[in-house]
């Protein structure tokens, strides 16, 4: 390391050594406050090093100042006494942001010798604060102890190119009328340290000499703080765009407020008496030019205490109060204006009268009754309401899906979209409904989503989206209706549809599709289809003797063992009165059909409970035929009358027998 750096190393500052424009050396805080590594600095140019915009500016700074007096000739031995190095000249600096970032740093340039040593100051904190300043006030001003201004924020400045006001006295820009309680004031604040003080008064316009604004003065003494020194002074335009009083016509407290102010102005004096309504406001409450004070009566009876209560907080003091009320159109409608209370003082502070200002919020007020009527709607709804963003984030529930979500939450959730479909059901639910809302924005279908306690319902969905100004997806509003009810329904025609009533078994048509299923599944895979058409014997004598309800109980102790014979996966059906089939797939040994049909026949011989008047208990037989396709090409009628001819043949040889077919294809 050369002995310039290690020297710069020990200086506790953010701080370049430049020769010809280029970084030669720097200490660690210098690249701390770059975010650089030292092999990006070093080397560099130093224009490259800040912003391309501002580069001009810091090349000014680094041009070489006037010769000094101190510079001799190269070849010239040093005076007696004097340094090896000369002496420096009064530093030059810029404020810039460097390349690629938005800090704001300031560079202070000094020659010494044929190099530079740049200092460099971090003004982020300033720039941050001052922004935090703009953000709360229309403008901040600092003034000395002799009521000079010193420093004025971007708000203030922005309007006064070149900064042209520092130095000036801004109390010269207050109304003669109200310029005496605020320089009293002013007096007051530098002699008390840490004091404060407000007031309403009027100003010229920053812009505009000839045009008085209201404004508010809210000053805080500073003058013990080493840094500040004086009084800081927050200015803020009450009546933004209001040209109040010309510096033309100055007798008289607001004389003359501008006919064409784009809000209704009423000026009153202590006794709440009008003396001017301007333009605006007699057309808005249809006022006749002689007749200004009848204003207040245009207002709604429901809302005359709360126009006093508003009239007589600005008359004690307040110095904004404002309040929305109903009024009575020039159309005999009623409306609704909104009404803001500025007490405004006279030259000793006393409140001398008010000043009103009226603004129409008639179509305000409606849209957001409509809003809230909505949403009390929805609210009532059982139906699940969302709206929420593409990433998931919720934006809005009613109350039915809160209390959902408020379940989620005490169990853990975080109060986003997965909580309620599964982070598959959510991924799954953008895909769909945004490759469709992509032409049509609405989306229809069917979710399940959790309720808590490890609960789901199915919920019927209509989905919208709303858009931004690109056209890309902002948000997207969705309607979720609890069909449980339905769905049980539509589950209850199911097993109407397709079970036997009386045994809960498959009924005809079930089985007939399974059946068809099953010979075109053979076709395709070569696995035996089966099937076993069973028919009771001695039936009848039991419905004969004991009558159809024991008839009933038998059919249905029927059906319960022929559940318990079967396999997984085989298909026991009631297909008549007191016939049966058995579908089985996958099952082509003669000999494992022959002991199905033994334990069936040794099943349904048991004897059977009944209630009846002659015994407790019944037994009937059972016929069984089946038939056996050992691969497709066999359909299923085909099957199924070969199974039924194979029964009969087991029931003329005396019955609870079977008999078994094998078929060919076809």
């Amino acid at each position: 390391m050369s002995k310039e750096a290690l020297e710069l190393a020990e200086l506790p500052l953010a701080a370049l050594v430049v020769r010809g424009g280029q970084v030669s050396a720097a200490t660690p805080l210098a690249l701390a406050l770059l975010a650089r590594p030292g092999g990006e600095v070093i080397g560099a140019d130093l224009v490259d090093l800040v912003d391309p915009g501002e580069r001009e500016g810091v090349e000014a700074v680094l041009a070489p100042g006037p010769t000094p007096p101190w510079r001799r000739r190269a070849d010239d031995p040093p005076a007696p006494g004097s340094c090896s190095e000369p002496a420096a000249l009064e530093p030059r600096s810029v404020v810039a942001h460097l390349a690629g970032s938005h800090r704001l740093v300031e560079l202070s340039v000094s020659d010494i010798g044929d190099r530079q040593l740049v200092v460099l100051q971090d003004r982020q904190e300033l720039q941050r604060v001052s922004a935090i300043i703009d953000a709360v006030a229309d403008s901040t001003l600092l003034l000395d102890v002799d009521g000079t201004l010193l420093w004025q924020s971007n708000a203030l400045a922005a309007r006064v190119p070149n900064e042209a006001n520092l130095g000036s006295h801004p109390v010269e820009r207050i109304h003669p009328e109200d310029l005496p309680i605020v320089l009293e004031s002013f007096a007051s604040l530098v002699h008390s340290p840490g004091g404060r003080a407000s007031h309403v008064v009027r100003s010229r316009s920053v812009e505009h000499d000839d045009v008085w604004q209201i404004i508010e003065l809210i000053g805080a003494s500073r003058v013990d703080d080493p840094d500040l020194g004086g009084v800081v002074v927050q200015v803020r335009n009450l009546d933004e765009g209001a040209e109040l009083e010309s510096v033309a016509k100055t007798e008289g407290p607001l004389l003359s407020l501008a006919e064409a102010a784009p809000v209704g102005i009423v000026l009153m004096d202590r006794t709440k008496h009008t003396v001017f309504a301007n333009r605006v406001s007699r057309e808005l409450l249809a006022l006749p030019e002689q007749g200004v004070d009848q204003w207040r009566d245009r207002i709604a009876p429901s809302h005359q205490t709360a126009l006093d209560q508003l009239l007589d907080a600005g008359l004690a003091g307040e110095e904004t109060a404002s309040s929305t009320v109903s009024f009575q159109t020039s159309s005999g409608e009623s409306g609704w204006i909104r009404m803001r209370v500025v007490p405004h003082r006279g030259p000793g502070g006393a409140v001398a009268g008010l000043i009103v200002a009226l603004e129409e919020v008639t179509a305000e007020v409606e849209a957001r009754a409509e809003s809230e009527r909505l949403l009390q709607m929805l609210d009532v709804t059982l139906d699940f309401v969302l709206i929420f963003r593409p990433d998931g984030e919720i934006l809005h529930t009613n109350a039915a899906l809160q209390q959902v979500l408020d379940r989620l939450w005490a169990e853990g959730g975080g109060g986003r979209l997965g909580d309620l479909l599964g982070v598959e059901a959510r991924d799954r639910l953008m895909a769909n409904a945004l490759a469709v809302v992509t032409d049509s924005d609405t989306w229809q279908g069917e979710l399940l989503i959790h309720i808590g306690g490890g609960a789901r319902v199915p919920v019927s969905v209509l989905a919208v989206v709303g858009r931004d100004e690109l056209g890309a997806i902002d948000w997207i509003a969705m309607v979720a209706r609890d069909i449980t009810q339905l769905k049980e329904a539509e589950d209850r025609l199911r097993q109407i549809a397709t079970l036997d009533h009386l045994t809960g078994l498959a009924n005809r048509a079930l089985f007939t599709d399974e059946l068809e299923a099953a010979v075109e599944r053979s076709g395709s895979t070569g696995r035996p289809v089966a099937v076993l058409f069973c028919d009771l014997d001695r039936f009848k004598e039991v419905n004969d003797r004991l009558g159809h309800g024991a008839g009933d109980a038998v059919l249905f102790t029927i059906a319960e063992r022929l559940r318990e014979i079967t396999r997984d996966g085989d298909l026991a059906a009631r297909v008549g009165g007191d016939e049966f089939v058995i579908l089985c797939e996958g099952l082509g040994d003669p000999d494992a059909l022959a002991g199905l049909a033994e334990r069936v026949i040794s099943s349904i011989q048991r004897p059977i409970a009944v209630d009846g008047d002659e015994g407790d208990e019944v037994r009937v037989g059972i016929s069984i035929g089946v038939a056996l396709a050992h691969a497709g090409g066999v359909d299923g009628d085909r099957l199924l009358i070969a199974a039924d001819q194979a029964m009969y043949r087991a029931k003329a040889t005396g019955g609870n027998r079977y008999r078994i077919t094998e078929l060919d294809r076809a």
